[in-house]
């Protein structure tokens, strides 16, 4: 039983080291300087750490020999790995005890309305080897500097102060056309419309 617990914890803990493997990538300084190298997306924390920066960080290496350094929201604006880009997003609210003044969120779809995919970690189970740590991702939305969590549950509540500016949009989204799980669709088809007007 040792040997199965010991084999299923070490491809645990391989499938987490090649998550966060270097990639190509580069990063803007708050000035607008863009710096290219390797880059590694760290996130995770616990309701206990300091949230001021957030939990999200990279670490960045010029190249692969070069000394890794680590940068947080504090340090640069947004950063690029491979295809994926991260933004800084502000005072959002995680769940009923985290609140972040800011932290770093993969962009998924950018405009009038922006929505991100926020990467957070939860540890489940305790004892001796501490429990399995699960990588959770969720929505936030944001416009005119207001975020929110977008979840299954508040969607029909929370999506509406969003798009009151498009009622078309609205009407299939209350006739049950379009629900939370079109909301990248959703959030495509409002920010086109303004990019088109």
């Amino acid at each position: 039983m040792k040997q199965l617990l010991s084999i299923f914890i070490l491809l645990t803990l391989l499938q987490f080291n090649a998550v966060g493997q270097f990639k190509d990538g580069h990063y803007y300084k708050k000035d607008g300087t863009k710096i290219s190298g390797l880059i590694k997306f760290n996130y995770g924390g616990n309701a206990f750490t300091n949230k001021s920066d957030g939990d999200c960080s990279i670490s960045f290496k010029p190249d692969k020999k070069g000394n890794k350094v680590r940068l947080t929201t504090n340090d640069i604006c947004c950063f690029v790995i491979e295809k994926d880009s991260f933004a800084i997003i502000r005072n959002f609210r995680l769940n009923a005890f985290v609140t972040y003044p800011q932290d770093f969120a993969k962009v998924i779809e950018s405009g009038k309305i922006n929505l991100y995919l926020y990467y957070s970690t939860v540890q489940s189970g305790s004892g001796q080897y501490g429990g399995v740590v699960s990588t959770v991702t969720d929505w936030v939305v944001e416009k005119d500097g207001k975020a929110d969590k977008l979840t299954k549950k508040k969607f029909k509540e929370l999506i509406p102060t969003y798009l009151n500016d498009y009622p078309e949009l609205l009407d299939k989204i209350n006739n049950d056309q379009l629900n939370y799980e079109d909301s990248e669709k959703i959030i495509k088809m409002y920010n086109d419309r303004w990019r088109n007007m």
